[in-house]
């Protein structure tokens, strides 16, 4: 179950384990460093022009790169719960990510990254390959800089 933050109509707070399925990343559109200087957030677009801000701790973000694109199959019985979408013109704002988990099977032309929040709770994060390829370039200029 999904619950909206109080305050705004665009924040997600998790109730379940999961794993949470966000909508499909079709550009990143920048990188750039979060509230606390531990957090980098990925601002991106999905279908008709949804937008997305995904808040990843800096050591998710290393892992993420350095790890092998190799991919681990989903248990048997996963039961993925689909993110709802935002409000047009809105940006969907979820927990923060706190650790990168490995990269799961994608449908042809995605990267499916699996992260986990602070309460251990899974988010699944399709990238189109070139979103990820965007991501890529984007957090290598970021590291550059930062």
């Amino acid at each position: 179950m999904v619950r909206r933050k109080p305050s705004s109509g665009e924040h997600l707070i998790f109730t379940e384990t999961g794993p949470y399925l966000l909508p499909d990343v079709i550009r990143c559109e920048q990188v750039e460093r979060g509230r606390w200087t531990n957090e980098v957030v990925i601002r991106a677009e999905t279908y008709k022009d949804l937008r997305l801000g995904i808040v990843l701790l800096a050591p998710a973000v290393a892992s993420l790169l350095a790890a092998p694109l190799a991919e681990v199959p989903l248990e048997p019985a996963t039961r993925i719960r689909p993110l709802p979408l935002p409000a047009p013109g809105k940006i969907l704002e979820i927990p923060l990510l706190t650790r990168f988990v490995c990269f799961r099977p994608p449908a042809p032309g995605y990267r499916i990254a699996e992260f986990l929040t602070e309460k251990d709770q899974r988010v699944l994060v399709p990238f189109s390959s070139d979103a990820y390829k965007q991501f890529l370039v984007l957090i290598e200029l970021f590291s550059a800089v930062h």
